[in-house]
Order: C-alpha cells, then structure tokens, then sequence
C-alpha cells in the first residue's frame, strides 16, 4: 500500500475540484442548488490580515461560490493562522467562512500546528456547541456516503467510536 502525503492528497482533490469550475455562477441566496456529495478540502490557509494569502482565499471562497451546485460542506484541514494562531489571525478569515456559512455551505474545522485553540475559540466561539470533546477541537460532519471526524492532536487512549456516538 503507497502513502501519499497530506499535500499529495488535498493537491489531487483540489484538481479534481477545478474541472467543475468552468461552468459555475455566482451564489445569489436562497435559490442555490445544492449537491449532497460535494465537499471542499481546504489546508493551509495560514492567513493574516491584509496578506496576499488573505486575498488569495478570498478568491478561493468566491470560486466556492459560483460553483453550481454549491457543496454542502467545507473541510477545513487546520493551520488556519499564519504562524502561531493569534486571534488576529482567525479574525482575518472569519468574514470568509461566514460567507460559506451564509451561502448554506456547512463549515468544519480541524487544527493544524500553526493553530492555537485559546484564539481560535475567542473567534469562533459558536464552534463550542460542535466541539465532541472537552479541551481540544474535535468536530464531525455527515454526508450521505461518508461521515468526517475531525480530530485534534493525538491523544492517548482516545476512543473515537464513542465520540463519535456521543
């Protein structure tokens, strides 16, 4: 069996998710179709204000929303933060993953080692009523063929199936 990296990965996910692109329209509210099967993967976003990645993931979510149908939900891979997850650094991509959110398009997150869980839960407090387990980011979502639990760092002993119960 080959293991491929991470970056591997989200990379062939990623030009797979552009040959849909050519056909899109932009998002225009509560008429949008939605396609159940259709998730976005995003990693790395490392973003600070004011930043070329800034406006490099504002183009991204935009291309997000012109796609036609919308995805149902947005993966979110963790490092979030530029470099060591100062609220800042999720104030920066908060009105992005509003966007998505406002769009219909459910958001879910995971850390990354440039993230900190004290600033990112100052900015996204809401993610708390999502959160599976006490003191780390561990988040899931559902889809009709698959279920995703995002995990935070390892932890010894973690029984995912009752998290995932719970």
């Amino acid at each position: 069996m080959k293991v491929i990296k991470r970056r591997e990965f989200l990379g062939g996910i990623c030009a797979l998710g552009s040959v849909a692109l050519p056909g899109c329209r932009l998002f225009t509210g509560a008429d949008a179709d939605y396609d159940d099967r259709l998730s976005v993967f995003l990693s790395d976003l490392h973003l600070r204000a004011d930043s070329y990645q800034e406006r490099l993931f504002a183009g991204i979510v935009a291309e997000v929303l012109r796609l036609d149908p919308l995805p149902r939900r947005a993966v979110v891979f963790g490092d979030i933060a530029y470099q060591s997850g100062e609220p800042v650094d999720y104030r920066a991509s908060a009105p992005y993953f509003k966007q998505l959110n406002d769009a219909g398009i459910d958001v879910i997150f995971g850390m990354g080692n440039h993230d900190r869980r004290s600033g990112f839960w100052e900015v996204h407090p809401e993610c708390r009523e999502r959160n599976l387990l006490p003191g780390k980011v561990v988040m899931s979502i559902s889809g009709p063929d698959a279920d995703i639990v995002m995990l935070d760092e390892p932890t010894n002993n973690l029984d995912i199936e009752s998290i995932y119960r719970s």
